[in-house]
């Protein structure tokens, strides 16, 4: 027996022969010529108002010529989808094709794969919440600048993922908003505060000493930073062919320079003469482990090796600094020694400023490598 609805079109209770109820629907149904009958649901397990509700939604899926079969079909193959993109392949699908080429990209993927990655990697992309988010700050409270690093690039992961479509599933992630726009870094760590810290005549005579102390490709490596006040890997990753032994001068491509361009560093004599007495391998790289094949690394332990040597020439254990903050030291000390602030600026690869720097062209090369002199 069938009895209609008197509220929805084509809408019946069926019951069979055994006492059997449920729902249906009977119409010509998208792509077909002859109407007939579709479970809309089972009497005993879902209620009539339900059951009406179902019965509207395909009703109105019909009447854009869409099967509601067919659309439920493409529903679950988006959920099976989105829950077998993990928040691991999200991760090195952005390593691969946002972060690569990039000056950071390598630093920036290590630090995902190693601070997030553990955490999140098995879970569904689309399952990751602001809670998440917010669960995974709080623990690095303690380490606000490595909390605040981390958070940034939850945020850029999920940003580039909302960004990338295809044309048949439209968002190719199955996202939906990212988790971390919400969350300010200021409330979670706090005010970020500069660093300030510099060496005493004491620190750096010590520092000076276990970097001559410290072998190859270490000691000299950080030995060199000192004398140029470049950034870490704008050293660690230098190759020979940026080297001109005859003008004493490296060069750092703009793929590895802070502002995208090329900084060219006059070196001192001191500095062109370590890194002449360097060892010449069949690699480009000057500081290397592994034959010139790839540049050093490794440098929690070198920091260890360094923090140790200095501790047993000072006699007791310096406030602790980091490899960043040579460039504070050279800095501070060029002001103490009266070299002019713009030629002190432009040795840490600051950018001109205002006016000047859209008309001045000048190179200043001269005065930088005077002051290097003198420092």
């Amino acid at each position: 027996d069938e009895y209609r609805d008197t509220e929805v079109p084509h809408f019946s209770l069926r019951v069979t022969a055994n006492g059997a109820k449920s729902y249906v629907l009977y119409l010509r149904w998208p792509g077909s010529r002859v109407p007939t009958r579709r479970t809309v649901a089972d009497a005993i397990k879902v209620s009539l108002a339900e059951a009406r509700r179902i019965a509207r939604d395909w009703l109105a899926l019909v009447e854009k010529g869409t099967d509601p079969r067919e659309q439920a079909r493409r529903e679950a193959e988006a959920v099976a989808r989105e829950r077998a993109i993990t928040f691991k392949a999200l991760a090195e699908d952005f390593i691969s094709e946002d972060l690569a080429g990039k000056r950071r990209g390598p630093r920036d993927a290590q630090e995902i794969m190693r601070e997030i990655v553990p955490r999140w990697g098995k879970l569904p992309a689309t399952s990751i919440t602001a809670g998440h988010v917010l669960e995974l700050a709080k623990e690095l409270r303690d380490k606000p600048a490595t909390g605040r690093l981390i958070l940034s690039h939850i945020k850029r992961i999920f940003a580039w993922a909302l960004h990338e479509h295809d044309k048949v599933h439209g968002n190719r992630y199955g996202l939906k908003e990212n988790p971390a726009v919400a969350i300010s870094p200021k409330r979670v760590f706090g005010e970020k505060k500069p660093r300030q810290r510099t060496l005493d005549d004491d620190e750096l005579r010590a520092l000076l000493v276990a970097c001559r102390e410290v072998p190859y490709p270490v000691g000299p490596c950080v030995e060199l930073l000192l004398h140029t006040a470049c950034r870490r890997e704008e050293i660690a990753q230098a190759q020979w062919s940026e080297y001109d032994a005859t003008s004493h001068t490296l060069v750092v491509p703009p793929s590895r320079f802070k502002s995208d361009v090329e900084h060219r560093v006059p070196l001192s004599q001191d500095a062109a003469t370590l890194i002449e007495s360097l060892p010449r391998h069949a690699g480009p790289y000057i500081f290397t482990t592994t034959s010139g094949k790839k540049p050093i690394n490794g440098w929690s332990n070198a920091k260890k090796e360094i923090d140790y040597l200095m501790v047993r020439e000072l006699g007791y254990d310096p406030e602790h600094w980091v490899f960043h903050d040579l460039r504070h030291v050279v800095r501070t000390r060029m002001a103490a020694l009266g070299i002019d602030d713009k030629i002190a600026e432009m040795i840490l690869g600051h950018a001109k400023r205002g006016m000047e720097r859209i008309y001045n062209e000048h190179k200043y090369q001269k005065e930088i490598r005077s002051a290097y002199e003198i420092w």
